[in-house]
């Protein structure tokens, strides 16, 4: 039986503008996403940090500080990320301002070091209008930063 011959590059050619192969079928349907306006814009919330927009930072953190702003009247805390740095070993612990709840940790930390904490999910505060506190177990060089943003 004769093997057909190869086809020309014209002929290839014209068979994609009539059969598009799945590359083609994919880009066309991720054009129309974008077009529709389905883009990864980022988070669809307003970002704030820490307090007054900066880490708060302190000696002796043993009495719980606050390390958010209060969140938008009658809506709750979610916190988003958290970062934590020290010079001395001790553990800390993230609770809720007034009922003390404890929201994350404790949580081990060696001297000298950095912790960032990426919490998976929603971790929102139970309470609307409460900060998020922070409680470390010994004096030392502290700084947290919190990423947070309200929702009701």
């Amino acid at each position: 039986m004769p093997r057909k011959p190869k086809p020309t590059w014209e002929q290839l050619d014209d068979r994609n503008r009539q059969e598009p192969d799945a590359v083609e079928i994919f880009m066309a349907s991720m054009r129309k996403l974008f077009a529709d306006g389905l883009s990864d814009a980022g988070a669809g919330w307003t970002t704030s940090r820490g307090v007054g927009g900066v880490p708060v930072a302190s000696a002796n953190m043993t009495t719980a500080a606050a390390v958010t702003d209060a969140p938008t009247a009658g809506e709750k805390l979610v916190i988003d990320d958290i970062l934590v740095s020290t010079d001395t070993e001790m553990s800390v612990t993230f609770i809720e301002e007034t009922s003390l709840t404890v929201i994350h940790g404790p949580i081990y930390l060696a001297a000298n070091s950095t912790t960032q904490i990426t919490l998976r999910g929603k971790t929102k505060l139970p309470v609307a209008g409460k900060k998020l506190l922070c409680d470390a177990s010994a004096a030392g060089n502290i700084t947290v930063e919190v990423l947070h943003h309200s929702e009701a």
